[in-house]
């Protein structure tokens, strides 16, 4: 969990001290000396010690309250001329200086325990020269470590009206916190002070926070007979503690670990009963209890449907941050209540009506996350807190009504997060997550599902390593390299086009209806290394994205269509040693072989659009592409060797049979793979045989490499002997098409 303070507000507010050894919360300086450049830039570091503050050439002209604060603090700051000594070669050169100088002017805490640090001012005149740099900075060093900086946030004063610094510091705690000022350049003369100049500054404290006060808000609606919601009665301002609301932790500045217990409303029943509410007793009993009399005795239960709000509110300004976290600490309430988190946002100028709102039941759940873009809300309202709905509860059923406990914080951490959904599914808000906005990683465990139907922001990879992670928003993985482990499932809901910039089958199964691999709207890239598709999906490969199958193990896939775009900016489909099964209709020979034109590239089969073979381009020509069209209209792509007309993987003597059989050697009609078109040529000639040839593949067995998860290497390149073989198939071949003589 991290809290955010503003640092010299924090000062102010909470007597946080700057003390550390030696500057108890005073101006200290150091200086670091380097050597100078021929081109007068700064060289090797020389060393670095304690200054005076003076020695540094920082005039300071008010610092009141430093003991504790250094809001309102100014002073000047000059280039340093205290080391110039035109006899000392060290110092000098000439009538310049001859070392580089890191001016640093600064308060210290040791011990740091702030997790969040924010150095903000003004600067009240800037005519330092150009050959000098002035910066604020935030600097942690590491005493453990030899001093070493943990941490280094500077902004430049040039040009400046006002400066503001923050860093996170929530690694660091017990280290040592530095912020002030440096001015570097090379030692000074002092002649030259007049025309050098100087920058002088004044530090100020952040915006004051406003200390949170929890708030409470009590609607009012009628009862209907099921026991429902019914017609809305009224609303008003409750106190918290009315609302059966307990603030455990006392009100911080910001809403960090601010703990909650929620409850069922006991208050309405209970002053009806006590005769203590505004309307006549036996009316307010009537009213508020199921009394069956007119309210001369009250009923056990209530009467009237409560939706109890406990809430923070803010003015929304551009800075004003629309999220709302938590973590859900203990859930004991009765399955007759309704307890969320919300964030909504009203519009004082329009009756206070509701412009935005966001809800998250808390039932199930671990912690909680709600976001708001609150941009073009500014000048409104914001709300953020919870809501508990039911009926108005008898006070003697407060055992078992239940209660929710709550603690706020104002992000959950990126980190690793693990989805275990054993059985069932779950959408990712029953998971705990309505929305992931970062995470060092995702993963999906258990034999369960979990949908993703939230726009998610991380960036973090994502791991399918046990049963369904289902996608039912195009933005679900956006930003998030995907993989899908042995015996996992990725699967995209009907009707949604996943957007992820990878997905990686790696031994699972991705199920879809359509696939969209391009680098817009889509995956930019499908990458197939073992497993399935499952659904076959209609495929469309474009706009620079890229289908790949595994290059060294034989993967096969199924799909139900395949467009490719071809041309520059289009697609590719890489099959690597695998195979592409298209069912009937789903894709036109002629479609089929321009994208194997396209992809070919004269034989190297590493076009930058259509169909590819890695595994083709990396062979030296012995290995190629095939296709086959059924009589269906169906179509089978795959990496092949030159004559395997029926792509088994096998060159024999039965693959000369069926290009005698085509009759389409030497014919000079029209041919295809299957007629022995293995050169791409349209025809069936003796250069189709000679690279049957060259493949060195016939009579040589099965050359397809082995399944995935089992290392499979390219068919290697002909041995002698076997173009005797292939001689012998050729006689056969010729002589079949030989005209008889009478």
């Amino acid at each position: 969990m991290r809290k955010h303070f503003f640092f010299l507000a924090s000062i102010a507010v909470a007597a946080l001290s700057l003390a550390s050894t030696g500057h108890a919360g005073t101006w200290a300086g150091y200086m670091n000396v380097f050597d100078k450049l021929p081109d007068g830039s700064q060289g090797g570091y020389v060393f670095g010690s304690p200054w005076g503050v003076p020695d540094l050439k920082t005039t300071l002209i008010a610092t009141p309250g430093t003991g504790t604060t250094i809001v309102n603090n100014s002073m000047e700051l000059f280039p340093n001329y205290n080391t110039y000594n035109a006899s000392d070669p060290f110092w000098a050169d000439g009538a310049v200086g001859n070392k580089w100088m890191e001016a640093n002017t600064f308060v210290e805490q040791a011990n740091l325990t702030q997790e969040s640090v924010t150095f903000t001012g003004r600067v009240d005149a800037y005519t330092l020269s150009s050959d000098y740099t002035a910066e604020a900075f935030i600097k942690v060093l590491d005493p453990a470590n030899g001093y070493s900086t943990s941490l280094f946030e500077r902004q430049n004063l040039s040009g400046q009206t006002e400066w503001s610094l923050t860093a996170d510091t929530f690694f660091f705690t017990g280290q040592l916190l530095q912020i002030g000022f440096s001015v570097s350049g090379v030692n000074a003369n002092p002649a030259a002070m007049a025309t050098l100049g100087s920058v002088r500054v004044t530090t100020e404290p952040s915006p004051e926070p406003t200390p949170i006060d929890w708030k409470g808000y009590m609607n009012v609606s009628e009862l209907t007979p099921q026991g429902g919601k019914g017609g809305y009665i009224f609303g008003s301002t409750w106190g918290v503690p009315d609302l059966q609301t307990t603030v455990v932790t006392p009100p911080s500045l910001t809403l960090d670990d601010n703990q909650l217990i929620l409850a069922p409303n006991f208050n309405a029943y209970t002053d009806a009963v006590n005769n203590t509410g505004t309307v006549a007793g036996p009316e307010a009993r009537a009213f508020w209890t199921n009394s069956t009399d007119g309210g001369i005795t009250a009923g056990p239960l209530g009467n009237k449907w409560m939706d109890g709000l406990s809430f923070v509110e803010d003015n929304i300004t551009a800075e004003t941050d629309g999220d709302f976290n938590g973590r859900v600490d203990a859930y004991t309430l009765s399955s007759d209540y309704t307890a969320q988190a919300f964030i909504k946002v009203l519009d004082p100028a329009n009756n206070y009506s509701e412009s935005f709102s966001a809800y998250e039941n808390l039932s199930g759940q671990s912690q909680f996350s709600l976001t708001a873009d609150l941009s073009q809300f500014v000048g409104q309202i914001l709300q953020r807190g919870f809501q508990v709905s039911g009926i108005n509860a008898n006070v003697a059923n407060a055992a078992t009504a239940g209660s929710v406990t709550v603690t706020t914080f104002p992000g959950i951490d990126p980190g690793v997060i693990v989805i275990d959904v054993a059985s069932g599914s779950q959408t990712q808000a029953q998971a705990g997550y309505a929305t992931i906005a970062t995470a060092t990683s995702v993963t999906k465990t258990g034999a369960g599902t979990v949908v993703f139907d939230a726009a998610n922001a991380y960036t973090g990879p994502t791991t399918v390593s046990a049963g369904t992670l289902q996608v039912a928003n195009a933005n679900a993985v956006g930003g998030s390299n995907v993989t899908v482990d042995t015996g996992a499932t990725l699967s995209v809901a009907s009707g949604t086009t996943m957007k992820a910039p990878a997905v990686i089958v790696d031994g699972g199964t991705l199920a879809a209806s359509t696939l969209a691999v391009n680098s817009t709207t889509g995956i930019t890239s499908l990458a197939i290394n073992a497993g399935n598709l499952a659904g076959s999906p209609a495929v469309t490969v474009g706009s620079g994205g890229t289908m790949s199958l595994v290059q060294d193990a034989r993967v096969s896939v199924a799909v139900g269509s395949l467009a490719i775009t071809e041309g520059s900016g289009g697609g590719r489909l890489d099959l690597g040693a695998g195979q592409v099964a298209v069912a009937a209709g789903g894709i036109s020979a002629a479609d089929l072989r321009a994208d194997l034109l396209a992809g070919r590239n004269g034989g190297a089969w590493n076009g930058t659009s259509g169909i590819i073979s890695s595994a083709a381009a990396a062979s030296g020509g012995t290995r190629t592409v095939g296709y086959l069209i059924g009589g269906d209209s169906s179509a089978t792509v795959s990496f092949a060797a030159a004559g395997d007309t029926n792509l088994n993987g096998q060159v024999d003597v039965f693959d000369l049979v069926s290009v005698n059989s085509s009759g389409k050697y030497g014919s000079g009609t029209a041919s295809v793979w299957s007629q022995g078109d293995f050169n791409y040529d349209g025809v069936t000639s003796v250069f189709d045989l000679v690279s049957i040839n060259g493949s060195g593949a016939y009579g040589r067995g099965n050359y397809f490499p082995a399944a995935p998860t089992v290392a499979g290497g390219l068919a290697a390149v002909p041995e002698p002997g076997s173009l005797g073989l292939l001689a012998a198939g050729l006689v056969g071949l010729a002589a079949a098409r030989r005209p008889r003589c009478r």
